[in-house]
C-alpha cells in the first residue's frame, strides 16, 4: 500500500528500531490500527512496515473526517516526547499543507474554519494555524521555517531534539554548517560538566565571534566590566549624577577588592 504524502511529516525509524517495534508486534500483537485515507497509509507507516517484516496482517481503519493533518499531527504529538524548537519545525513543516488547503478552499469558495487565533489577528494565517495544532507560537514557526528555507542543516537538528531552544539554532546561523555537529556536541559536553549558564555563554562567543568570558575572573574586574557594560548599553539613561554615585561605588568596591587580592 502506498504512503499519503502527510504521512511524511513524521519521519520512518531506523532499521533497528523497526525491528524492535516488529518483535514487539509479534510478542504482543498491533496494539494500534493502521489509519488510512484517500487509499493510501496516513499514520501507522512504521506499523505497517514492522507488520510486513513478520508477515501480519494489520488492522486497518479509514479516517472518514476533514481534517487529516490535524489528525495526524494529534496522534503523534500524544506518542512523541517533542521539545519545543521540534514542536517549531513540525509547524514549518505543517504550515505550507494549511496554506495550500487554505488556498483550495479559498478557490472552491469555501469560508475558513473558525479557529482559536491569537487576540487581534485579523484572519487565520497558515503559520498561526500551524502554531495552534503543534502548540507554540506563530512566530516561532516562522522563525523555523525561515532555518528550514536557509539552513536545512541547523533544521535537521532540530528535528532531531538536538537543539535545546530557537534562540540556540538562530546564533547557529553564524556557524558554518561542516562545524555546526562539533558546535552541538562541545555545547552538550559543556553543560554536563559547567552548567547550562557557561554553555550559555559559550555558545554565544562561539556563534557571535566575540570573546568567551573568562572562567576565574576577580569580583574587582566583574565589577568594573559591569560599569562599563552599563555604559555602553544605556546611553539613554541619562542622569549624570547616578552615573557618578555608581561610579563611586563602584570605584570603592575594586579598592576593596585590590587590597584582598
Amino acid at each position: 500500500m502506498n504512503f499519503h504524502k502527510y504521512a511524511d511529516i513524521f519521519p520512518l525509524m531506523d532499521d533497528r528500531a523497526l525491528d524492535e517495534l516488529a518483535a514487539d508486534i509479534e510478542a504482543n500483537g498491533l496494539q494500534e490500527p493502521i489509519y488510512t485515507y484517500e487509499e493510501q497509509i496516513l499514520d501507522g507507516r512504521n506499523r505497517y512496515l514492522a507488520c510486513k517484516l513478520i508477515n501480519v496482517e494489520p488492522d486497518y481503519r479509514t479516517y472518514n473526517g476533514s481534517d487529516p493533518i490535524s489528525f495526524i499531527v494529534s496522534l503523534n504529538l500524544i506518542r512523541r516526547h517533542l521539545n519545543t524548537v521540534q514542536k517549531a519545525a513540525l509547524g514549518a513543516i505543517i504550515e505550507p499543507m494549511f496554506e495550500e488547503e487554505a488556498n483550495q478552499r479559498m478557490l472552491a469558495g469555501i469560508k475558513d474554519p473558525e479557529v482559536n487565533l491569537p487576540q487581534g489577528k485579523r484572519g487565520p494565517q497558515s503559520r498561526d494555524i500551524a502554531g495552534i495544532k503543534v502548540g507554540v507560537s506563530g512566530r516561532l514557526v516562522e522563525s523555523a521555517a525561515q532555518l528550514k528555507e536557509d539552513r536545512p542543516d541547523i533544521f535537521e537538528k532540530m528535528q532531531e531534539g538536538k537543539i535545546p531552544s530557537m534562540s540556540f539554532a538562530e546564533e547557529l546561523i553564524n556557524v558554518a554548517p561542516n562545524a555546526v555537529n562539533g558546535v552541538i556536541g562541545e555545547y552538550e559536553e559543556k553543560i554536563e560538566g559547567e552548567g547550562k549558564r557557561a554553555a550559555r555563554q559559550w555558545i554565544h562567543g562561539q556563534t557571535t565571534g566575540e570573546e568567551e568570558p573568562k572562567k576565574d575572573v576577580s569580583a574587582s574586574v566583574a565589577i568594573e566590566l559591569a560599569y562599563q557594560t552599563i555604559r555602553k548599553h544605556l546611553p539613554q539613561v541619562d542622569n549624570p549624577s547616578l552615573h557618578k554615585k555608581w561610579r563611586k561605588w563602584a570605584e570603592g568596591i575594586v579598592a576593596l577588592h585590590k587590597e584582598r587580592e
